[in-house]
């Protein structure tokens, strides 16, 4: 079919790049009146222009017109308006600025979006490319597009010798998660323009927190009961007071803005607990109780705190991040750290120092780019990860490639989704858990899933049905024991057989692991495991724990999880979240962690043992277990010799920003991210770079390298359909095995985006 293109009022020159079909919205927030779209044009064309002047460009939308309408509508038109003013009925066109927002989103299909900036809020204009449109084509108008930003927002030549990072975080940050944010109505309706407006008479911006934080606006203006969230304040002992000002995350612009002044006290409750008051006695009362699960971050920088805070009212949840501004920002650190560490542990501090707990929070501080030197493992030069380059021409699969729905559930299954997985070490299978059914499904090359089979109605010998929780690959994946937590036993399935061959009435063992952690590629039977009170082998051959060389606690050490190294080595968790490093069965812990104060969930470790990670409800914790230069057995790791008190391990603790936890908060309508198990990806002669973990319909994916070395970003996100209820790496590789509650798939790290 011919087109023609008719270019209506354009006062602009060179024409710099262009998409020659698509369709053109107006998209609108979900709470408006008006409607959730509406297609401006149905064929279209958009052109990136630059205008007269210095560093000034517009982008450009144009209708196109099937032959013979042309005439049609210049018989019907009086008048032309120009286009730079708001647009007429034949073009729309935007002059570029930073409020605009405008990207290419390769994510449910290319896009490209911007804001409408004279819209309510929310209100966005979506132009959605044609299928027939060239990957190539995109990719250059994205890459034009992302100069322009970096031209329009810094004011000097994008090839300009001192761009540096900048420009190198500018190629790497093309995803928004503005898509996610339109399904978050409560955190959207939150920040009204009504709500944050500018004010002249308070001193300007406070900078220093990079990324999400880009900047902390002052608002002036009549006072709503916006934050008012209780009835009345917690009488109490006061611990510290302080008029501090108060800002609150806007997530549409991702900057905190100002709301106003206030007294900010911590006040003392029974039994060793704390809450946080924030109440100016008009517009802003509220109050939380202290604990991890705030997120705090301190960022001493600008004499900051940002936190998270949750109001849950109706069954409807609201998740917002504040930040308060101290003049007295010691202090205030040094009282708050306290009574944390009181509240968790449940007594006086007295003469005891929170040192461990102090250093996990400040290894989380904004913008602290020198905080950790670069391990040699870990050196800059590396080729750094997350490259648009290394992306498949078509940018548009960014979901994992589904695997068949994986089988059908019995009614005996008790259960109605995927609930697990685990991954082969030596054939490239997976295996995932639905109900008491077992998938078993092959990962072909270039990200494939193919289903293989079922392996049905899993049962023990008194016919009761097995819902294993535990999966654990051996003797070259050719077995795998699992266990039930609805009975004690421990029992050994042959996998070419698909069946259950062995049970042990085992009950004391609560989880189990290789005795060394590449053992499942050999063809040694015997594995690792521990009581709440107990460290011991079990030996399949004789169906039995290995008693003589168990370590036996007559003391409540209550162990829930257990890894090992690629030497053999050994670290156990304790509900109590104390951790033990071991260099071997049967003797004493070598290295005792104090606890955090929180539940460990899983762990994972570096093949050589250096990094030990834990996995908590809504953090990750990173130990390194090497002791340090100048300290006694320098070299050597907490697992071979005991660390020094002044030499601990210094916890790294990573986490979502506030901000980012709170958008995934909203859109779960939790109060926990409650993180699945996070792992390193390994494999035999390979060091560990990334970490992958997951919340809800979130991935989440950590970059070692750039964590350990300060720089932002350092996390990663994809979103899916539906809930993730497990993610593993596959072994020797850097793609990852996810299960959905009724779907399997396979993702690069690469195809990850950042998380705005």
């Amino acid at each position: 079919m011919n087109f023609i293109r008719k270019f209506m009022g354009s006062t602009t020159t060179d024409e710099l790049s262009s998409i020659q079909q698509g369709k053109f919205f107006l998209t609108r927030s979900p709470k408006s009146p008006k409607g959730s779209s509406e297609c401006l044009y149905n064929d279209a064309l958009i052109t990136i222009k630059r205008t007269t002047r210095e560093f000034g460009y517009s982008i450009v939308v144009t209708r196109i017109y099937e032959e013979g309408e042309l005439n049609l509508k210049q018989d019907s038109d009086d008048e032309d308006e120009d286009p730079l003013d708001g647009g007429n009925k034949d073009e729309w066109a935007f002059i570029i600025s930073p409020d605009l927002a405008i990207q290419v989103i390769n994510w449910n299909g290319r896009k490209i979006v911007w804001n409408d900036i004279d819209g309510d809020v929310g209100d966005k204009f979506e132009f959605v490319i044609d299928e027939e449109i060239r990957s190539a084509q995109v990719k250059h108008f994205e890459k034009t597009l992302k100069k322009i930003n970096y031209e329009v927002k810094y004011l000097k030549s994008y090839d300009s010798d001192d761009e540096g990072e900048e420009s190198e975080e500018e190629e790497e940050a093309d995803y928004s998660i503005d898509d996610v944010k339109n399904d978050i109505l409560q955190y959207n309706n939150s920040f009204s323009k009504e709500n944050v407006s500018s004010r002249s008479d308070q001193p300007g911006e406070v900078k220093g927190i990079k990324e999400e934080v880009k900047e902390i606006k002052e608002v002036k203006e009549e006072k709503e009961p916006k934050f008012q969230l209780v009835d009345t304040i917690t009488s109490g002992p006061s611990v510290f007071t302080s008029k501090s000002s108060f800002h609150v995350y806007d997530a549409l612009s991702s900057i905190f803005k100002y709301v106003d002044d206030v007294e900010v006290k911590i006040i003392s409750l029974p039994q060793y607990q704390y809450c946080l008051q924030v109440n100016n006695g008009d517009n802003i009362k509220f109050e939380t109780t202290l604990s991890s699960s705030m997120n705090p971050v301190f960022n001493p920088e600008v004499s900051s705190f940002v936190y998270s805070f949750y109001n849950l009212k109706n069954d409807k949840l609201s998740a917002y991040t504040f930040l308060i501004k101290f003049n007295d920002w010691n202090k205030f650190q040094t009282s708050f750290m306290t009574c944390l560490w009181e509240s968790i542990n449940g007594r006086k501090q007295g003469e005891e120092k929170n040192d461990f707990l102090v250093d996990s929070f400040n290894n989380m501080a904004i913008d602290s780019d020198d905080d950790y030197k670069t391990p040699p493992e870990y050196n800059d030069s590396e080729e750094d990860d997350y490259d648009d380059d290394e992306e498949e021409e078509d940018g548009s699969d960014v979901e994992p490639r589904p695997g068949k729905v994986a089988f059908s559930v019995s009614s005996e299954g008790m259960g109605d989704f995927n609930s697990g997985i685990n991954v082969g070490y030596t054939n490239d299978r997976s295996y995932v858990v639905r109900g008491n059914n077992l998938g078993i499904f092959k990962m072909e090359d270039g990200g494939d899933v193919e289903f293989q089979t079922t392996i049905s109605n899993l049962k023990n010998k008194q016919g009761k049905s097995i819902i294993p929780k535990k999966l654990m690959l051996h003797d070259r994946d050719q077995h795998m024991v699992l266990k039930s937590d609805d009975d004690k036993k421990v029992y050994r399935m042959d996998m070419n057989r698909g069946q259950i061959v062995e049970e042990w009435d085992v009950n004391e063992v609560v989880h189990f692991e290789p005795s060394k952690k590449l053992d499942p590629l050999t063809g040694k039977s015997v594995f690792s495991g521990i009581s709440s009170q107990a460290v011991f082998d079990m030996d399949p051959r004789i169906k039995e724990i290995v008693t003589n060389n168990a370590k036996n606690y007559k003391t409540k050490t209550d162990f829930s999880h257990l890894i090992t190294t690629e030497s053999g080595h050994l670290a156990i968790a304790s509900k109590s979240g104390e951790l033990r490093l071991y260099d071997r069965i049967g003797v004493n812990a070598k290295t005792l962690i104090p606890s955090l104060g929180d539940v460990p969930k899983g762990m994972d470790i570096s093949n050589d043992g250096r990094w030990l990670l834990t996995t908590y409800d809504n953090y990750l914790l990173l130990m390194d277990c090497k002791i340090g230069k100048g300290q006694r057995n320098e070299g050597k790791l907490g697992f071979e010799k005991s660390f020094n008190a002044e030499a601990k391990p210094v916890p790294r603790r990573l986490q979502l920003k506030p901000q980012h936890m709170n958008i995934i908060l909203n859109s779960e309508g939790t109060t926990s991210l409650n993180f699945t198990t996070a792992f390193f990806n390994t494999g035999l002669n390979h060091k560990e770079t990334h970490i992958i973990t997951s919340s809800g319909k979130y991935l989440i994916s950590w970059n070692i390298k750039k964590f350990l070395n300060g720089k932002e970003p350092n996390y990663l996100v994809k979103k899916y359909s539906d809930a993730i209820v497990g993610n593993k790496f596959k072994f020797n590789s850097d793609e990852i095995v996810i299960a959905l509650e009724n779907d399997v798939g396979l993702v690069n790290k690469n195809r990850f985006r950042q998380f705005k």
